[in-house]
């Protein structure tokens, strides 16, 4: 890959001499997040790195002691180090990603690791619709896509709440074949509605799966359902059903956290906005901290730019602006949505997260914690 192109992509790049020390012209550098490539003098690629602190990640490979024969020795074949500042981890991963992609075209699932979330899909429009896991946010004709879920058995455990509070069928595969749906365990013990026994017609079945079909897309309409039918239990006198929906609707409380972000990923919007480090403005003599924002609207992730706190207002409108765009190309937005998915479920995640929508306003932005902090 020659100089030109890196150019494009880095900020900056630091030249390593074998006669000058390291330590000295690393000063230059930034303390800053970012993406770092060391190259050999003929600018082919050695190690593209995710760095929480450019400057120290330069410094520690050049000058950590490593066993002989255990690892290379970067000092000795190094000769130029490309930089880019990102300043939070979102965009740094970002890069890293967008990096990788374009240093190494054919091999840089190699390099990185992507997060693997999961989905739950649905076709509406089948003889029987079910629910079913799966790992693809790519949606086919009529096919309905919620998630992402934090792994796959989150959306497992999503799908079986779903089929427990509208009583779906469990065994499918017997719905097609009357014969053997006599043997269903689930028909047996009156576990499901008895669709393929005819206790209830395809008709009425099909309004009741639309209706679990808007409850999968938001949580809270799930939650709700449970605890409706739960009521409608105890009402009729079914304690025992009515006590295993309530054991149901406590651990989907226990869990929510590995699905908080679901939705029908068509209308998925979330605002992200991070740290973009302090900047000098003309007329003020304190540096001023600004943010960078980053608006994730249904599978692309859109870059609205850096702003001080003041201009909030100016974000929102740029962000309401954006338009979604179809993906086409499936395997982008699977790589996009595991990118997406990792900070969004992370134990801790930086900055701040919002659902993006009318009702955000920049009163509740500025009002965010993460701005408090």
């Amino acid at each position: 890959m020659d100089i030109a192109h890196y150019t494009e992509i880095f900020d900056s790049c630091l030249e390593v001499l074998p006669e000058v020390r390291i330590e000295k012209v690393s000063l230059a550098t930034p303390t800053a997040k970012g993406v770092v490539l060391f190259a050999d003098e003929n600018n082919n690629p050695i190690q593209l790195l995710q760095a929480c602190s450019i400057r120290r990640t330069i410094r520690a490979k050049f000058f950590t002691q490593v066993e002989p024969g255990k690892k290379a020795d970067l000092s000795q074949i190094v000769r130029k180090i490309y930089y880019r500042v990102c300043h939070n981890d979102f965009a740094t991963g970002l890069w890293l990603y967008r990096c990788a992609k374009w240093i190494y075209p054919d091999s840089w699932q190699d390099v990185i690791k992507l997060y693997r979330p999961s989905f739950l899909k649905i076709d509406a429009v089948a003889k029987f619709p079910t629910f079913n896991v799966t790992a693809s946010p790519a949606a086919k004709n009529e096919q309905l896509i919620v998630g992402p879920f934090a792994n796959k058995g989150s959306a497992g455990f999503y799908k079986d709440v779903l089929v427990e509070a509208f009583s779906l069928c469990k065994a499918p595969q017997y719905l097609d074949n009357p014969a053997k749906s006599k043997s269903c365990p689930y028909l047996q013990m009156e576990a499901c509605c008895g669709l393929c026994d005819g206790k209830i017609s395809r008709e009425d079945y099909l309004s009741i799966i639309h209706k679990a079909i808007e409850a999968a897309k938001y949580p809270s309409r799930l939650k709700q359902t449970l605890v409706e039918q739960m009521d409608v239990y105890s009402k009729s006198k079914q304690f025992e059903k009515a006590g295993e929906m309530k054991n149901l609707l406590n651990e989907f409380g226990k869990k929510q956290y590995q699905y908080r972000w679901c939705c029908d990923i068509a209308e998925l919007s979330i605002l992200h906005i991070d740290l973009a480090g302090k900047r000098k403005i003309k007329g003020q003599r304190k540096q001023q901290q600004f943010y960078s924002g980053f608006l994730i609207k249904a599978g692309w992730i859109y870059s609205l730019g850096d702003f001080e706190i003041a201009g909030v207002d100016a974000i929102l409108k740029t962000a309401k602006a954006v338009k979604s765009l179809d993906i086409s190309d499936k395997q982008l937005l699977s790589e996009n949505f595991s990118l997406i998915s990792y900070y969004l479920y992370r134990s801790k995640p930086s900055g701040a997260w919002l659902r993006f929508g009318d009702s955000l306003t920049a009163e509740k932005v500025a009002n965010n914690r993460f701005f408090a902090l």
